[in-house]
């Protein structure tokens, strides 16, 4: 995996946490109502993201099967490529 893939994934990832956060803010007129709110939007994208970049690391660890990485990436940035 290419570093540079890492830094521009983190930093849209970012922008879309920002983008999501800002949306539900404006929506609610109480804090913890958009707080709630955001995490619903973002629990699923998220786990997705964690699940599959484990299993990356598991598998170039040998501590599970092998994944092809960059079948593996492609899936993930489909996946945050669709607006939440």
């Amino acid at each position: 995996m290419n570093r540079n893939i890492l830094i521009i994934g983190g930093g849209i990832g970012g922008l879309c946490a920002a983008i999501v956060l800002a949306e539900e803010i404006g929506r609610h007129d109480d804090l913890g109502a958009a707080f709630s709110a955001y995490r619903d939007r973002r629990f699923e994208r998220c786990r997705y993201i964690v699940e599959q970049s484990l299993a990356i690391c598991h598998g170039q660890l040998d501590k599970g099967p092998p994944v092809d990485n960059h079948k593996a990436t492609a899936e993930m940035f489909a996946v945050v490529s669709h607006p939440i």
